[in-house]
Formats: C-alpha cells, structure tokens, sequence
C-alpha cells in the first residue's frame, strides 16, 4: 500500500510532510514508528529543500508488514545527500540530519531516478506492533 504527496519546495514543506507521514502511520495502526518517521522525513525533506534546488518534492510512503519506506523525491540528481562524521559538525546546529536517520533507520539509501531526479529513502520496522491496518 503507498501514498504519495507532492508540495512546492518551501521553507514549510517538512512540517506539512512529517505530519502527513506522521498521519499515514498513525491510520496505519504503526504508532511505534511514527516519531521515527516524522524525524527522518523532516530531515530529508529538509535536504531536499535545502540542498536540491528542485520546485517539487514528492513524499512516497509505502507500508508492508510492519515495515514502513518512506522516498523523498527532488529534480536534483547532482546534488547527493552524504553522511558526514559526527565530530566534523560537533559545534554546528546543521550538518547532523542523515546521522539521525542513520540511528533511527533500518536502512537509508540514495536512488539516481534518471537524468532528472533522485530520491532519498528510509525504511523503518516495527519489530514489535500490528501489521498494517
């Protein structure tokens, strides 16, 4: 099962994703994943915003059996997200977003999509809960 939201990159866009994102768990009866979810789809979005360039970004949020993938979509194929070392950003307030992904996710990657995008995705597992509803 996926849902997908499209938003105009905006300083505003990875608050109305993480609570988007946050809605679609919390209906999906997957509670214990979604702060996780609002953390890491916040920070990529945020990347995406920041970093890309791009009018568009799209959110895709695909739920499987206690597993949940959420893909964030740019126009940016050449600007790539890198995980950089902790102490590198140790007195910075900015830097620090794919380490926290990195810690709450079971997987992170990046997707080159063509000439004309890429997409950074996460997926998380609910070890525990429900599958989804």
């Amino acid at each position: 099962m996926s849902y997908r939201l499209t938003a105009p990159s905006l300083a505003t866009t990875p608050k109305i994703a993480r609570d988007w994102v946050a809605l679609v768990l919390r209906t999906a009866n997957l509670p214990r994943l979604v702060e996780p979810a609002r953390v890491c789809t916040s920070e990529v979005v945020t990347n995406a915003h920041w970093h890309s360039r791009t009018s568009l970004i799209t959110v895709e949020v695909t739920l499987a059996h206690r597993q949940t993938t959420v893909l964030v979509r740019d126009n940016n194929p050449n600007e790539l997200p890198l995980l950089v070392p902790a102490d590198r950003y140790a007195r910075d307030e900015h830097g620090r977003g794919l380490l926290l992904v990195d810690s709450l996710a079971a997987d992170w990657n990046v997707r080159i999509l063509g000439d004309h995008a890429k997409a950074v995705y996460f997926t998380l597992i609910d070890h525990e809960g429900s599958a989804a509803a």
